[in-house]
């Protein structure tokens, strides 16, 4: 063989060998496992919308007692990311989003508009959950403030990456008094999420999204305000799994409709400039019943 001829071919191979692994995030750096960890929650490209939904149940916890099945759930939350670069600490990401989770009777998966509180008898009008916005209102980069590289949360499994985002929730009550530190009444739930993506998109770096991802939900978390439960002993559990959606169409007929008539903002993700607090169910629920006490005409929850 022509030794020009093989120390070409030898060449190319060695060329196009490096531009594949060019193209591979490595996740022991901390810029590419931030990138990695962003394709899972939005595109790679500032300003593309992703969709996640998940159905699920809710089950009361009551020490002594066998669970129940209180209610079903179909959920969805919309996202988009916006790049930072910080001269200190490296490429960075900021999440913006909102969520709906609807609660329904699980007996004829229509969505609860009312609700028969089992413990005291009393007729209850359902909250549901619309969190708006639901992330964050500051970036992820590849350094912290404090120095410590950006570490992805996943496990590489052949053809499968599994990524698990813990949240464990333990914080004053915006529903409780000023002296909690001594009284008690704090919020303390956990969730978690587990995520599955494809192992060769999510680590090419020239793929900005990828096409599948399936995922499961979990928390542990006390009773919805809107429950009316005071001080009863007993938790919520909740679970769902879902998938990404390629549109918002996609949704399940029931979620689409409802979120298209009762929360219309909803169906696009916040601004990529957003700077409000991040919400939750127990503000939202605070600045209902204060503006219910405010206007005397109108003293019961808003049936959405």
């Amino acid at each position: 063989m022509d030794c020009r001829f093989l120390s070409t071919f030898v060449l190319a191979t060695l060329l196009v060998g490096f531009d594949a692994w060019a193209d591979t995030l490595d996740l022991s750096d901390p810029e590419d496992a931030l990138l990695a960890s962003r394709k899972v929650q939005c595109s790679l490209e500032d300003g593309v919308p992703t969709i996640l939904s998940w159905s699920g149940r809710v089950y009361s916890h009551v020490s002594g007692v066998a669970d129940t099945h209180l209610f079903d759930t179909e959920a969805f939350s919309v996202r988009q990311c916006k790049t930072y670069r910080d001269t200190t600490r490296g490429l960075g990401y900021r999440i913006v989003a909102r969520e709906v989770i609807l609660f329904l009777d699980p007996t004829t998966g229509n969505i609860l508009r009312s609700w028969n509180n089992p413990w005291t008898g009393e007729s209850l009008e359902v909250m549901h959950v619309a969190n708006d916005p639901m992330a964050p209102p500051f970036p992820f980069y590849a350094m912290s403030a404090d120095g410590e590289a950006h570490e992805f949360e996943g496990t590489v499994m052949g053809d499968l990456v599994s990524v698990t985002n813990e949240k464990v929730l333990f914080y004053e009550s915006p529903l409780g008094g000023d002296f909690q530190p001594f009284v008690g009444g704090h919020y303390h739930a956990y969730e978690v999420f587990q995520f599955f993506v494809p192992t060769d998109e999510l680590l090419d770096r020239t793929i900005s999204d990828v096409s599948t991802l399936s995922m499961s939900n979990a928390r542990f978390g006390p009773w919805m305000p809107w429950m009316k439960m005071g001080g009863r002993p007993g938790h919520l559990i909740f679970q769902g799994a879902g998938r990404k959606l390629g549109s918002f169409e996609e949704l399940p007929a029931l979620l689409k409709t409802e979120v298209r008539t009762n929360y219309s903002a909803f169906e696009n993700p916040p601004s990529l400039d957003d700077t409000r607090p991040m919400a939750n169910s127990l503000v939202r629920f605070k600045t209902e019943m204060e503006a219910r006490q405010a206007d005397q005409s109108n003293p019961t929850l808003n049936p959405r």
